[in-house]
């Protein structure tokens, strides 16, 4: 199994932005949209409900022509989209060596609400100190409000002597593993752009492998350069990425025309002339 199938980023909205990316453009038909949908997982129905969501939720907006609708990336999702497409992603924030904290006690009958917080502080750069301790380098509790309001949450600051830092990050963010998962990750893209997968096949593949290399790049503005070594692997993974991206897009781009051509809306594309330059994810 890929290293990298089943990552936080082979989520179903996941696949909008990577489809818009692939395709090179601001606008695609709704049958075409979800034809590629299902070609990285799914069914029809599943694909739909996900583009009605993403609508309802001002992540898509769609217009119609006649009988089809055409959509378009919006709000925070196409601002994400446009700095990957432009290699504008915001750069790494100094630490003042503080750490953050979210203090939550969620009863076992909301184990549903305890893990949907800890899943979201998660994605804003927040671990798991010990149980109901969340701890951050950045105060980023503005992003989780609502959800903290319905915890009965509390957020803090935690300042320990510099010697004692290195452990916390071991038991914590454990930065050991997580730059061997970068160096895994990076190594199944190489190798994957020397095979030569062709239609849907280079389509599923370019996804798989590009999304955890994505989420990473993104992640990784969350931590503080004062705890990565000169040796920190993201150089690597970036040209990795670069080198998948230059290996697979020339032949999943022709399969997007075609699938394009065979739904009988090729003339509803919308091509993105921001997108003329093969997308790097390099840091600022």
């Amino acid at each position: 199994m890929s290293p990298v199938r089943g990552g936080a980023g082979n989520s179903a909205v996941a696949k909008i932005p990577f489809l818009f990316g692939a395709a090179r453009a601001s606008a695609l038909p709704g049958p075409m949209l979800v034809g590629l949908m299902v070609e990285l997982g799914g069914s029809p129905a599943a694909a739909k409900g996900v583009l009605h969501r993403m609508v309802t939720h001002d992540q898509l907006t769609l217009t119609r022509h006649g009988r089809v609708g055409v959509y378009r990336l919006a709000g925070q999702l196409l601002g994400g989209v446009v700095a990957i497409r432009d290699g504008a992603l915001p750069p790494s924030i100094g630490w003042d060596g503080t750490f953050h904290l979210l203090v939550h006690e969620v009863p076992e009958k909301k184990r549903a609400l305890r893990d949907a917080i800890r899943t979201a502080a998660h994605r804003h750069g927040y671990r798991q100190l010990r149980p109901g301790v969340l701890i951050s380098p950045y105060d980023n509790s503005a992003a989780l409000a609502d959800m903290l309001v319905h915890a009965n949450a509390v957020t803090g600051r935690w300042e320990i002597p510099a010697d004692e830092v290195p452990a916390v990050l071991a038991r914590t963010f454990r930065l050991d593993a997580l730059a061997d998962r970068y160096r895994a990750v990076a190594e199944h893209m190489r190798q994957l752009a020397a095979t030569s997968p062709v239609g849907a096949e280079a389509l599923l593949a370019s996804y798989e492998a590009s999304q955890e290399a994505y989420q990473l790049v993104m992640s990784d503005r969350a931590l503080p350069r004062e705890w990565l070594g000169e040796d920190w692997p993201l150089p690597a993974l970036q040209s990795a990425l670069a080198t998948l991206q230059e290996a697979l897009m020339p032949e999943v781009g022709r399969h997007i025309d075609e699938v394009a051509q065979e739904s009988g809306h090729a003339g509803l594309v919308e091509r993105d002339p921001g997108w003329r330059v093969s997308p790097r994810a390099g840091r600022s």
